[in-house]
């Protein structure tokens, strides 16, 4: 038992504390019962008691009394009756302690005595995972907002405590789950549950803090994007940080907290495939020889769906033939192709956009089929396109969708035949016939020719 100050005392969970008092003096019996030393417990800090008629019971804060100047108590994380985790106690003198008795003066001669209020607090069990414990209490994280959301409320990641922690009225537990930020995440969202033995008995407060620092919370963004309760937070890629709640018992009507569950989900923004500088080397574009020899094998598909309103963008290389000639076709499949517009640029080195005078070349119902000419023949080039979708319940691309891009080269080939070279457009195996000069004399007119 520690004193905390004046008449506060602490009791540690699992320890036995003595409240004791010495140095009375008692009162007269009141026969047939004997005078004696009582311990008057109450919830709040009694008052119609501590005056005449001294009726203990009467008093709104009463909880019960023990008989005896030495009480034992033990603190097994039930609290007082299993409700009270805090008590008031005041010894008072007793005419007759035993028997019947309902007040300190039985035989009402005035002689009796009690001693000041003192509080005593029924400390729970240490929570197994708080912030400065460095241990974490359930967890799971997600890199799609969807696969967290359809994992909850009976997914994510928990742990179960064994023993339970008891639910007294007025306990406080604070429970922790760590993690470290992968190389993407700027955003992060923070869903709870606490599973008690009871029902609508605790309040819970969300904290964030970087690892190893539990005084700084994180400000939150925002609400998050499933639950009753969560927060989504702004945070820094390849980051520890602590994921806490502090639950508050508020009633009695649970028993025990049973377990603790956690799910974290990457709530940055798409980021789509690559950058210019750095263009992505998933699938997502083949280079065909000719717009008629597409084949549209190589496709994107995002990792997590993608709702608008927003935009993502994809950058691919592609080369140029040899004629300096390279045109872009795509097609893509989505549920709500209609909500998704699309913008695009060529560029060599991340330099200014090459003009695209002809941006549909097919006539193609996306809009999009660029096709550009006297660029540096096998050259390599990045194309970036950004798609941007709409706002709207339907206006989604889903994992499951995909945009499939072919880079091709110009069907009017150049040909090396004898001087001078012709191109030949419009079927690669043609070719043209240069005739040698022929005199041929017309009747009539010997010195004319054609030539």
């Amino acid at each position: 038992m520690t004193n905390v100050s004046g008449n506060e005392y602490d009791i540690d969970f699992g320890s036995t504390a003595t409240i004791g008092t010495s140095g009375f003096v008692l009162p007269p019996s009141a026969t047939p019962s004997t005078a004696g030393m009582v311990l008057g417990i109450f919830s709040c800090p009694p008052t119609t008691c501590l005056i005449a008629p001294w009726d203990l019971q009467s008093d709104p804060c009463y909880l019960g009394i023990q008989v005896g100047n030495s009480i034992n108590t033990v603190n097994n994380g039930m609290g007082v009756s299993g409700s009270y985790s805090t008590v008031y106690a005041v010894y008072f003198t007793f005419d007759a302690a035993t028997g019947a008795s309902t007040g300190p003066d039985l035989n009402s001669d005035g002689c009796l005595d009690h001693s000041e209020i003192y509080q005593f607090n029924y400390l729970p069990p240490p929570s197994p995972c708080d912030c400065a414990s460095g241990n974490s209490c359930g967890g799971m994280h997600y890199d799609c907002i969807g696969d967290a959301q359809s994992d909850y409320p009976f997914g994510g990641g928990t742990t179960f405590f064994n023993p339970p922690l008891p639910a007294t009225n007025g306990a406080s537990y604070q429970f922790c789950y760590e993690y470290t930020t992968a190389s993407d995440e700027t955003s992060i969202g923070f869903v709870n549950l606490v599973g008690t033995n009871g029902n609508n008995c605790l309040t819970k407060t969300y904290e964030v803090y970087p690892a190893n620092n539990c005084s700084s919370p994180l400000t939150p963004t925002g609400a998050s994007n499933f639950g009753s309760n969560g927060f989504e937070y702004d945070v820094s890629p390849n980051t520890a940080y602590v994921f806490c709640v502090t639950i508050m018992i508020t009633n009695n009507n649970c028993t025990d907290v049973i377990d603790n569950t956690v799910w974290l989900y990457n709530n940055s923004p798409s980021q789509g495939c690559g950058t210019c500088s750095s263009p992505c080397t998933d699938s997502g574009m083949g280079q065909v020889s000719t717009y008629a020899d597409r084949t549209y094998q190589s496709c994107w598909s995002p990792d997590c769906t993608i709702s608008g309103p927003t935009s993502f963008t994809n950058c691919f290389e592609a080369t140029a033939d040899g004629t300096g000639f390279l045109g872009f076709a795509n097609t893509f499949s989505a549920f709500s192709s209609s909500c998704i517009s699309i913008a695009w640029e060529l560029t060599q080195g991340c330099s200014a956009p090459i003009p695209n005078p002809v941006p549909n070349a097919h006539n193609v119902g996306s809009g999009f089929n660029p096709e550009y000419s006297g660029l540096t023949p096998n050259e390599t080039y990045v194309l970036c396109v950004t798609y941007t979708i709409a706002s709207g319940s339907i206006c989604n691309f889903d994992q499951g969708d995909i945009i499939c891009i072919d880079a091709y080269g110009t069907d009017c080939n150049v040909l090396p035949i004898a001087t001078p070279t012709q191109p030949t457009c419009g079927q690669n195996n043609g070719s043209i016939i240069v005739l040698a000069q022929v005199d041929i004399p017309i009747l009539g007119q010997d010195t004319d020719k054609i030539r």
